[in-house]
């Protein structure tokens, strides 16, 4: 019934999101008591419109438009966010947390980011993050390095 439906690209796009227990516990209160006649629901997605049918994703994009117009999520890196901008955010920050947390090898943080965001065993889309963690880490020693010599 969605005019845009979500895309399923590869095998490994169909994935399960660990969420805490804290998290399951509210999902199942909103969909017994607050979600909209949910006895009528037939289909597995959580958030749904008034008619009942699976939220669209251009309602999806009007939320993040009123969070961006009311701006209690600016950041000086965005103009505005969005789901892309989230899904870029988590792919780096699971990446530097799997190399300095679990202490994982370049090559195993990659393969775990293609695992959990859904990409193929081949994808070359890892190597954006690592490539902006390299940076950054470049950087932080440069910029320590650099107000060494001047202190």
């Amino acid at each position: 019934k969605r005019t845009r439906r979500p895309s399923i690209k590869t095998d490994q796009s169909n994935r399960l999101v660990a969420i805490s227990k804290n998290l399951y516990e509210n999902l199942l209160l909103y969909i017994k008591k607050d979600r909209r006649n949910n006895s009528k629901i037939s289909h597995p997605y959580i958030f749904t419109a008034k008619n009942n049918d699976p939220i669209s994703i251009n309602a999806i994009y009007d939320v993040f438009n009123k969070i961006n117009n009311v701006g209690i999520l600016s950041s000086p890196t965005w103009e505005k966010i969005t789901p892309h901008i989230l899904r870029h955010t988590f792919a780096y920050d699971l990446l530097k947390y799997l190399i300095e947390v679990h202490n994982y090898d370049m090559e195993r943080a990659k393969d775990e980011l293609r695992k959990i965001c859904g990409w193929k065993n081949n994808s070359s889309l890892p190597l954006h993050y690592t490539g902006k963690y390299i940076w950054e880490l470049s950087n932080g020693h440069n910029i320590k390095r650099i107000s060494q010599y001047y202190e």
